[in-house]
């Protein structure tokens, strides 16, 4: 039959199935313009400006926001600071990607401008995930925090923050968005001493809605362990009651403040289904602490596990610890008796070797499987 040609429905069902395969929506488009409508919902559906001149491509393929096929973005990528002065100074062309519900902003090599990162955030009224990465240390120019914002987008769901320079003045810029921040996951990265307060702030500013919270220390704590009670800062999650996951990644094992935070947790976190502990895993962290030292560091666990047991006797809770096989296993040989008793502690120890002591490494997959 010439010129047959598909019912629409059947078409659009097929576009949907090939989403993911941007070559082939493309090469489709090319050949057949009638594609090309329902098409761009699934090409534009991410746009990443990596490089200035990705951005003056865009600018000049659609010079007229009006026109703009940005609409069909949800998730919208910028790389380098240069970038994000270019997009900022032109509030009315990022206004064009009304869509976008995921913005992801990043620079490796220079220091992020605050201020241009929050113009375009405001400028995204359906906006729900936020990631910012800063690694550059270096300083920016003062700015002012402004006290009011036009508009602010909802900000319901995930909120990643890693920013070397310290977070504060992302943390305030967040606090005073008109609407409040209702962020259901927090993950961030803890680079500065100052940073803990501003995290804490984060937390009680969405303790109504926040049900996944991740913190990695990027930072080094040196504590004696029988006073550290008197000196470790560390998050309150207190006010955060629907939490149903908490996770510390951390740089060192004289760091407690995972330790400390997770006393925090009461009989009202009810829903509280998953607790993990990363410990680090470079063998030269190992290798500056004294068997001795380490072996303290497991005895300090207690000041949580002790509150663990009290919650709720029938949950399971997950610890997962990675790092040197023999102290995962002294760990696990320590809470045996608890864990005989009470059965609401699941552990997953992983990275132990043949050359481990099979007693203990007996142990550890009994409990690994038992407790499944």
């Amino acid at each position: 039959m010439p010129n047959a040609r598909l019912p629409q429905e059947i078409v659009d069902y097929i576009i949907d199935l090939l989403r993911n395969q941007t070559r082939t929506l493309i090469q489709c488009s090319l050949v057949s313009k009638s594609w090309v409508p329902r098409t761009r919902k699934h090409l534009l559906r991410t746009i990443m400006f990596e490089f200035r001149s990705e951005l003056a491509a865009w600018e000049k393929a659609f010079p007229n926001p009006l026109d703009s096929p940005a609409s069909y973005t949800r998730f919208l990528g910028v790389g380098h600071a240069r970038v994000v002065a270019a997009i900022s100074e032109e509030c009315g062309w990022i206004k064009s990607f009304s869509g976008v519900v995921r913005l992801k902003i990043w620079s490796y090599s220079e220091t992020l401008s605050p201020s241009k990162v929050f113009t375009i955030i405001c400028s995204l009224p359906l906006l729900k995930d936020l990631d910012i990465t800063c690694r550059r240390i270096g300083s920016y120019d003062h700015e002012d925090i402004p006290l009011q914002y036009p508009a602010s987008p909802p900000l319901t769901g995930t909120l990643e923050l890693c920013w070397a320079r310290g977070i504060e003045a992302t943390a305030r810029r967040l606090l005073n968005l008109p609407n409040g921040i209702h962020f259901r996951r927090i993950d961030c990265t803890w680079y500065r001493e100052d940073d803990l307060r501003w995290i804490q702030a984060l937390v009680d500013g969405c303790a109504d809605t926040l049900q996944y919270f991740c913190i990695r220390v990027k930072r080094i704590l040196i504590v004696t362990p029988h006073v550290f009670t008197l000196q470790v800062a560390y998050i309150d999650f207190s006010r955060a009651t629907r939490l149903k996951a908490v996770a510390f990644q951390l740089e060192d094992l004289s760091d407690v403040s995972a330790v400390m935070a997770l006393k925090t947790l009461t009989s009202d976190h009810r829903d509280l289904q998953e607790i993990t502990i990363c410990l680090p895993e470079d063998d030269s962290v190992y290798d500056r602490q004294k068997t001795g030292e380490v072996h303290r560091q497991w005895v300090d666990l207690d000041f949580f596990l002790a509150r663990l047991w009290k919650l709720n006797a029938f949950r399971p809770w997950l610890i997962y610890t990675t790092g040197e096989e023999e102290e995962a296993c002294e760990l696990a040989v320590w809470l045996l008796p608890e864990m005989t008793k009470r059965r609401v502690v699941k552990l997953v120890a992983s990275g132990f070797s043949s050359d481990v002591d099979w007693h203990r490494g007996d142990i550890i997959w009994h409990l690994s499987s038992y407790y499944t």
